[in-house]
């Protein structure tokens, strides 16, 4: 049957997801647990459109992580959207939304994270190659549309073949291209995972 199957570690985000099971036979789980930036930011100036003004972006991209840890997902998107309004670097930008987008899947409403992933993936670096993964798992997971799941993971190869998901994202392209009933295609992709990643 249907159960929910939620990870926690140390450092990294949560990751909640309902899996279905069938009796007598093994299941595999794999949970991509985001990490949580240890990287010390500049602080921007603090602006007047900073609420609280003490915190600044980093403290509240520090406590929108909390939030997230604790459960607290609307509190979490709403510093967010707070940081958003004030004096914020890109860098930060792109961290607040790749995490407003986390808050969004665990509450169960991974509509709402697509157009944040999008956007998160359009620009460059590491955030970028997180958000095209973490776009592909939504369509995936949350979404339960395999062939959109498919095209996204393929597109993270193709853009990030180098990246730290790119052995991830071969794996996964397999398994959407199955799932959505293209055998064919599935299978190819997997006997290139394997020759890629033995």
């Amino acid at each position: 049957g249907a159960h929910t199957v939620r990870v926690r570690a140390a450092g990294r985000l949560p990751v909640e997801e309902r899996i279905e099971l069938a009796a007598g036979t093994p299941t595999l789980f794999h949970a991509e647990l985001p990490e949580l930036s240890t990287v010390d930011e500049p602080e921007p100036q603090p602006t007047a459109a900073t609420a609280p003004a003490h915190l600044g972006a980093s403290g509240l991209l520090s406590r929108a992580r909390a939030d997230v840890l604790a459960g607290a997902y609307d509190r979490a998107i709403a510093r967010l959207h707070q940081l958003g309004r004030g004096a914020a670097t890109k860098l930060q930008l792109s961290r607040a939304a790749l995490l407003e987008a986390q808050a969004e899947r665990l509450a169960r409403r991974p509509e709402r994270a697509l157009p944040l992933l999008q956007e998160a993936a359009r620009g460059d670096g590491p955030e970028a190659e997180q958000a095209q993964f973490l776009l592909a798992q939504t369509f995936g997971r949350d979404l339960h549309d395999p062939v959109r799941a498919a095209a996204a993971y393929e597109a993270s190869e193709r853009r990030f073949a180098r990246g730290i998901f790119s052995e991830e994202a071969a794996l996964r392209r397999g398994e959407a291209l199955l799932a959505a009933g293209d055998t064919h295609a599935g299978v190819a992709a997997l006997e290139r995972y394997l020759q890629q990643y033995p």
